[in-house]
């Protein structure tokens, strides 16, 4: 049916075989396990297999992709606006 839909949207197979495997990596980061490290907050992989298969079919290093997810950067814009505004 989802093939169907794709040949009258008029998509090549080039086209379906990308959104296939985008859908099947996002599939495999669903299964992806994650443990909380030892008396910290940050998490560490549960393995590596499933992120393995989503980063090749996303065409990623696996290392970078699963630093992605354990590794989060928050950017503060300007701190002393909050400070400010808190008086």
């Amino acid at each position: 049916m989802t093939d169907e839909a794709f040949d009258i949207l008029n998509f090549s197979a080039d086209e379906k075989m990308n959104c296939y495997r985008l859908m099947s990596a996002h599939m495999h980061m669903g299964i992806m396990k994650f443990k909380q490290r030892p008396r910290e907050e940050q998490a560490e992989p549960d393995g590596q297999d499933e992120a393995e298969k989503a980063a090749k079919m996303y065409g990623v290093d696996v290392d970078q992709f699963l630093k992605a997810f354990v590794s989060p950067r928050v950017k503060v814009e300007n701190p002393t606006r909050f400070l400010t505004d808190q008086n």
